[in-house]
């Protein structure tokens, strides 16, 4: 999907280059693609279409932050990484997610909804800086 084509406006900020994650980097490219295409699919529907992504790093950890706009939540977002539990009638994007983050020990995925904004945290430990 194209931000553009969309209609969404998306941002991204970073302080820093991060490099040499401690995570393999298929597994990275995955679980963000996931989180970027739900976040323009969510903020496409929305009045206010937006999606802002930063990255930066703090005493050994590399966040990854994506907010983005959505219409009024009306499921249980506790629930959206569940086996089987799908807002569009199909389960792939957040149970690989899930999977994937099963596999590390020193990544982590954080989610909030603060009114008609979504927010996820990648957190990713373990990063030392060049």
């Amino acid at each position: 999907m194209d931000a553009r084509d969309a209609g969404v406006e998306m941002t991204f900020e970073t302080s820093e280059p991060i490099e040499q994650l401690p995570v393999d980097l298929l597994d990275i490219v995955r679980i963000v693609g996931i989180l970027v295409t739900n976040a323009l699919e969510a903020s496409k529907e929305a009045e206010e279409k937006k999606v802002h992504i930063a990255i930066f790093s703090i005493s050994k950890i590399v966040y990854l932050v994506i907010h983005n706009t959505t219409n009024e939540i009306t499921f249980d977002i506790r629930k959206i990484y569940e086996e089987g539990y799908s807002t569009k009638g199909e389960n792939r994007g957040l149970n690989n997610v899930r999977k994937i983050l099963a596999n590390y020990g020193t990544m982590f995925l954080e989610t909030e909804l603060q009114g008609n904004r979504f927010l996820q945290v990648l957190k990713i430990g373990g990063y030392e800086q060049e």
